[in-house]
C-alpha cells in the first residue's frame, strides 16, 4: 500500500480516473438541467386554448403580453394570475403598493388579499408607474365589484 504513493503511474491512473468519474457527473447534470430548461412556460394563447376565451385580459407589461405573467385573465367569476386561477368571491381586497427598498428604483405591484389558505396575498408586479398601478387597479376593481 506504501507503494501505491509512490508509484508515479497510480497516481497518474488514479487522477484520470478521478477527472472522468467527475467529467460524466458533469455530463449528466447538464443533460437533465436542459430537460429542465426545455419545458417553455405557458403563453395566454395555449391557457386559452385549454380554458376558453376569457371576457376581458388586463395587460401588465405590453411587450410581454403572451406571456401569463404579463396579463390577468379574467373569466365570468375567475381572475387568472400568472396562470394560476383565483375565484373572484376569495379575494377580499385589492390595492397597489410600492414595493421598492431603498436605492433601488420604484417597483409598484397590485397586492391582492385573498381567502386561500396556501396563498393569502399575491402580489402582482406592475413597473415603475403609479398612474399606471393605480389604473390596473382600477380595471380590476371593476370586476372584482360585479355582482
Amino acid at each position: 500500500m506504501t507503494n501505491f504513493i509512490y508509484n508515479p503511474i497510480a497516481v497518474i491512473v488514479a487522477g484520470v480516473l478521478i477527472v472522468i468519474v467527475l467529467y460524466g457527473f458533469y455530463l449528466y447534470q447538464t443533460k437533465h438541467r436542459d430537460k429542465d430548461n426545455d419545458k417553455q412556460p405557458m403563453t395566454v394563447d395555449d391557457y386559452v386554448a385549454t380554458n376558453g376565451e376569457p371576457v376581458d385580459m388586463v395587460v401588465l407589461d405590453a411587450t410581454r403580453c403572451n406571456e401569463l405573467s404579463a396579463v390577468i385573465l379574467v373569466y365570468d367569476h375567475t381572475l387568472v394570475v400568472n396562470g394560476t386561477p383565483i375565484d373572484r368571491d376569495q379575494v377580499t381586497n385589492a390595492t397597489f403598493n410600492n414595493g421598492a427598498v431603498p436605492y433601488v428604483d420604484n417597483r409598484y405591484q397590485i397586492v391582492l388579499t385573498t381567502t386561500m389558505a396556501e396563498q393569502p396575498t399575491v402580489h402582482i408586479p406592475v413597473g415603475a408607474d403609479a398612474k399606471f398601478a393605480s389604473e390596473v387597479l382600477q380595471q380590476l376593481n371593476q370586476y372584482l365589484s360585479k355582482p
